[in-house]
């Protein structure tokens, strides 16, 4: 049928044609089936004709097993969006970056500015106040700046180990200080400094007292430190 049978066996099969009904009737099927689809028929494959090569797996049919060819247009397309280039120029994403970069340092800087120069014109220039103090060989100076001010001592003598440095503040128009909490503190070779807390505007003078670490804030000691402010105060409240 397909011509597949050797000679002596295709004899004895068209013998048996002759006698079986049943298979006569198949042949003739199967011959009109073949001649339909002449691709069915097993002969060999010639070395020059084109082979069908499937899409995934690259193997030939009917023929040797071999890689399906290279598609460099196909190929370059399969790499997606990380291979195309990256857009450069004045409005690329890095120039973008680049100039966003200098636009926020150049707003840092000028709120500084601005921070700084708002600032000096608050608190002007500073003044300074001399203390007089209870001992020889030292300094006392209240530092004012605007509405605050800072006691910096130079060359006084260490305080008793259970004993501290206090402040005390006399109001405009009151007669006897007051403790603020606040104590002087020590930055070695006789060395103190402390802040003063409050508008300084509404004091008259700073006084500073020895007392006791624990206990009763006093002024028994008798003032080691005091400062005169009205000449500074007096003259900014007008």
């Amino acid at each position: 049928m397909l011509g597949d049978l050797p000679s002596h066996q295709l004899h004895e099969f068209a013998r048996h044609l002759k006698t079986c009904e049943l298979c006569a009737q198949e042949v003739e099927l199967l011959e009109s089936a073949a001649d339909a689809v002449p691709l069915l028929s097993s002969r060999p494959l010639l070395r020059n004709e084109p082979r069908l090569v499937t899409e995934r797996s690259g193997t030939a049919v009917g023929g040797s097993s071999e890689p399906p060819p290279v598609r460099p247009r196909l190929a370059a397309l399969d790499d997606g969006p990380s291979a195309r280039p990256r857009r450069k120029g004045p409005f690329g994403p890095d120039a973008f970056k680049a100039k966003l970069i200098v636009f926020v340092a150049l707003a840092v800087i000028g709120v500084v500015l601005i921070v700084m120069s708002r600032r000096s014109l608050s608190t002007g220039p500073s003044q300074y106040v001399t203390a007089k103090i209870g001992w020889s060989g030292g300094e006392a100076l209240v530092k004012i700046q605007g509405k605050q001010a800072q006691l910096l001592v130079d060359g006084m003598p260490a305080a008793a180990r259970s004993k501290t440095y206090a402040v005390w503040l006399v109001a405009k128009g009151a007669r006897t200080p007051a403790p603020t909490g606040v104590d002087l503190e020590s930055f070695g070779g006789g060395k103190y400094a402390a802040q003063i807390p409050g508008d300084i505007d509404n004091d008259a003078a700073v006084a500073v007292y020895v007392e006791p670490r624990t206990g009763r804030q006093t002024t028994a000691s008798g003032a080691v430190i005091v400062a005169d402010l009205r000449s500074v105060t007096e003259s900014s409240g007008s």
